[in-house]
This record gives C-alpha cells, structure tokens and sequence, in this order.
C-alpha cells in the first residue's frame, strides 16, 4: 500500500472511532452540499461524509447539466451525486436515483432524499444491464454489489432486479436523461448495451466510472459507434487507439456525444 493509501485508512479508521459504524444521519460540513443531510457512516464514504465527494464531477455535472434536465444517477448509493445533481437543476426537471441493492435504497439512499427539501429526486431499487432478471447478488462492503459477484455461502445476499435502460423509458413516464452518471462496479458494458435506443435516439452525456482497463476499452468502442468522444480528468481526449497502449485504468471519463463540443 502506498503513502496516500495507507493515509486513507488512517483516516477512515480515525473517523469511525469518532463517529461510531452505525448509520444516522449528518450534516455535511463542506464542499458545495454543505448544510445538506447524508444518512451514511463515516466508513462507508469519508469523502462524502465531508462533502469533499469527486470535485470534477461536481464542476462536469455544473458545465453540462441545465435547467430542466432529466438527470440518471445510475449507482446512486448513498444519494450525494443525487443531491449535487438536484441542487444544480435548482428543483427543477428530475433526477431518477437508481440503486440496485434494495437493503442500500431502502436504508441509505431514500433515507437521505427525504431528509432534504428536493421535490424533483426520485428513487428506484433497481439496477440497468443488457436484459431483465433478478439476481441473487452477495453484500460486500459499504453496502455495494456488483452483478458480476455471486452469492456464496455464507455471505449476506440480496434478490435484485434489472432491466435495460431502454425498457425503462418505455414503461415510464419520463423524457431522455441529457445527462447520466455511472458508477455500477464492472456492468459498464452490460449496462451500455441495455441503452441501445437512448444511444442511437437522444444520446445523453455521460459520465462513467470504468472498473478496469478492459471496461474502457469495451465501454468507448462501443460508444464510438455512436460517435461519442471521451475525456479524462485532465481534458486530454482519450482515443480507442491511446486506451489500446494503457497498461492499467479504473477512473471516471466524460462521454459527450456529437451534438456536444468539448
């Protein structure tokens, strides 16, 4: 482990002494949520738990998302990005909070939507992949799952339900997302292909966290089919042919699709 990693645990060590592990609820004390309520433990995610979460997002969300948008937080989890998202659309349009793990919905994510004045979130405890189906998905740390894992013995697990993004717009009464956020721990390709319609239709901006080398890979040629480029954190513009020469990757990459420039 590294000087920086072994920092972070140091911190979140520290915290969970101070703060104990049972979840509540708390103000946040900085960063661009200050004065907004998380129901979270400070182990399950410092950085927000501080409202320091990911500042680029927070300034891509900002540039991108407008007035009256329809907003996707696929990956919604404790509901932060749901409340940035919300704050910046100024109660107007919709954010729609998706969070596969009904136990992660139900008790942290819905918890923290109805503990702040937001009138345009809502919540769904269900996940997006490449078809329909349940799941037996097994409880890992921080309340996460993954669609990839399986249920093994002796491990908590859960029953949860998937659909494709484009059947959800079918049977909801919604307009597009303009913008979408994921972060669904290695379904970033499954999700991608259940999103078909959206992506040849109204294609959205995107803000994906890949989960590997082989997800970026995967994730931007299939984009590049709908004529996406991709930027990373520092606005360099990654090409299917730069990803080819990576050795390693797992970070977040800005999708915009052609009707949008950089």
């Amino acid at each position: 482990m590294n000087v920086s990693g072994r920092l972070k645990t140091i911190l979140r060590k520290a915290g969970t002494l101070v703060f104990g592990k049972t979840p509540k609820l708390y103000r946040i004390p900085f960063g661009p949520l200050r004065g907004h309520f998380l129901y979270t433990t400070f182990e399950n995610s410092p950085r927000a738990f501080l409202g320091i979460y990911d500042p680029w997002l927070g300034k891509i969300a900002a540039q991108y998302i407008k007035t009256g948008d329809v907003v996707f937080d696929i990956g919604a989890q404790i509901g932060y990005t749901a409340l940035l998202f919300a704050k910046i659309l100024k109660n107007t349009g919709c954010v729609h909070a998706f969070e596969i793990l009904p136990s992660t919905c139900k008790t942290f994510l819905a918890r923290t939507i109805e503990s702040n004045s937001y009138t345009n979130i809502k919540v769904y405890p269900i996940g997006f992949y490449s078809e329909e189906r349940d799941f037996d998905l097994p409880i890992v740390q921080k309340g996460m799952t993954s669609v990839s894992s399986e249920a093994k013995n002796g491990v908590p697990h859960e029953r949860c339900h998937v659909t494709t993004i484009d059947r959800f717009l079918q049977t909801c009464d919604t307009a597009p997302p303009a913008f979408c956020k994921m972060d669904v721990e290695r379904a970033e390709i499954d999700c991608l292909k259940g999103a078909s319609g959206l992506l040849s239709k109204s294609p959205p901006v995107w803000v994906i966290e890949f989960h590997g080398l082989d997800m970026l890979q995967q994730g931007t040629r299939l984009l590049e089919g709908f004529g996406y480029r991709f930027f990373d954190k520092t606005n360099k513009e990654l090409t299917s042919a730069e990803t080819d020469r990576l050795d390693c990757f797992h970070d977040s990459v800005l999708c915009l699709p052609p009707s949008i420039k950089p």
